[in-house]
């Protein structure tokens, strides 16, 4: 079988764990993991919704970038400490 830009998401090409497949289209982001799981960044006049994104499990070596202005955050914490090697915030420049 040979793949294509649009049959990505076929169970038959079996991608590695863990493996994000990113394709962009209009105002919108899908992200497919291995196991099938998708998520939608919605684009709303307040920013961007993301939806099911704290169902995803984070193992070591992962990444994730939110936007800070919307609510967003772990279900439970699977395992302690959490480290966060980053975290960049930025001041309400100009607002009330």
């Amino acid at each position: 079988m040979t793949a294509t830009g649009t049959d990505h998401h076929d169970q038959e090409l079996a991608p590695p764990d863990r493996e994000i497949t990113r394709e962009q289209a209009d105002d919108s982001m899908d992200l497919e993991t291995a196991i099938g799981r998708q998520v939608r960044r919605y684009r709303v006049a307040a920013g961007l919704l993301v939806a099911e994104m704290a169902a995803c499990t984070t193992r070591p070596g992962d990444a994730r970038q939110l936007d800070g202005e919307g609510a967003h955050g772990p279900q439970e914490l699977v395992e302690l400490p959490v480290r966060f090697p980053s975290v960049t915030a930025f001041g309400d420049h100009g607002r009330d």
